[in-house]
């Protein structure tokens, strides 16, 4: 492809809202069918098939998403981290962040602006292992770590950063799918 269009920013570009809302999360073998969008003009997704997901609501101001691109060797590649804060740690929250721990995730972000962006799945350089999924072998998975943290001072915070990191040889996809929280907003339908 030529390199013959820039972008333009338009007025919701000028006034833009910055900040993820939430995050999403799954184990990459919980995908039952992956469906890319087929257009040159789109690199996206618009389906990631597994019925419910792991909902993580976020604390204003307290997440973040980079992607990093570096070429070496001639290969560009690209590394998307997700990081996000959760207070007030108890019991449940362990439970759950426990059961993320040496899992091969997928996440979804959802960004205060509208877009929804991918981290964990690469369409591009796809596994050769098994025919039917070959996202499950491309090594693009997400890798969880943690940080709790609890403050000197009375103002201070008691929680855990959870960060996502994700090597891929691609910019993470806009998902285009459907989203739809179920009751309680700790768990959400992903279409």
């Amino acid at each position: 492809m030529a390199i013959d269009t820039g972008i333009a920013i338009d007025c919701a570009g000028l006034v833009e809202v910055g900040g993820l809302m939430n995050v999403y999360v799954t184990d990459i073998g919980n995908l039952t069918a992956v469906t890319a969008v087929s257009s040159v003009s789109v690199h996206g997704y618009s389906a990631l098939t597994y019925g419910t997901w792991a909902m993580f609501q976020l604390k204003p101001n307290t997440a973040s998403w980079t992607t990093t691109g570096s070429k070496e060797n001639g290969i560009t590649k690209y590394e998307t981290t997700v990081q996000w804060y959760i207070p007030n740690v108890d019991t449940n929250t362990a439970a759950r962040l426990q059961n993320l721990e040496n899992k091969c995730c997928v996440a979804i972000g959802q960004f205060r602006s509208g877009e929804q962006l991918t981290c964990g799945i690469s369409e591009a350089y796809k596994g050769t292992g098994n025919g039917a999924t070959p996202w499950e072998y491309n090594k693009t998975y997400a890798t969880m770590s943690l940080e709790g943290t609890s403050g000197s001072d009375f103002a201070d915070g008691n929680g855990i950063t959870v960060t996502l990191t994700a090597t891929s040889f691609e910019i993470p996809r806009v998902y285009s799918g459907a989203i739809l929280p179920l009751s309680g907003n700790v768990q959400a339908n992903i279409a």
